[in-house]
């Protein structure tokens, strides 16, 4: 099993049972507004967007997907591509659309592409040079006096 990818709980794999992959990933960095809201030194924050094909001849219910996907709305987690973390900030799932439809006969959904869109968290970046509270040596000398 190949595993493209995961956020949170869900996983981008390939196997010999189901094709759950990504596709037509973007994102993009820009320059920060002078009336931004973002929290990061000069980068306004970041949007990812990728897209499942769902075949149901892969294994892949494209209606519960797109259900399971749309339950997740609003949460945050990390994003891993191969492995490796793509931002520090986690992602809020912000929005889930279904397309591309493709039905049999009894109007089962059989193929389907789920488009995902992702938002980075806002959040401080972390200054480790300036961590509050004193070190040890200067908490026993304190202890001394």
């Amino acid at each position: 099993m190949a595993t493209m990818g995961r956020w949170g709980n869900q996983s981008f794999t390939i196997s010999t049972k189901k094709i759950r992959g990504f596709e037509g990933f973007s994102t993009a960095a820009e320059k920060k507004d002078k009336d931004s809201k973002s929290k990061k030194k000069s980068l306004e924050l970041e949007s990812v967007k990728l897209s499942i094909a769902c075949h149901a001849n892969a294994g892949v219910d494209p209606q519960k997907e797109y259900y399971t996907w749309r339950g997740l709305i609003g949460q945050t987690n990390y994003l891993y591509i191969h492995g490796k973390k793509w931002k520090s900030n986690r992602l809020q799932l912000q929005k889930v659309s279904l397309g591309s439809v493709t039905n049999d006969g009894k109007g089962r959904f059989r193929y389907a592409e789920i488009s995902l869109e992702f938002t980075e968290e806002n959040v401080k970046p972390s200054n480790k040079s300036s961590r509050s509270g004193a070190s040890k040596a200067d908490k026993k000398k304190k202890k001394k006096k």
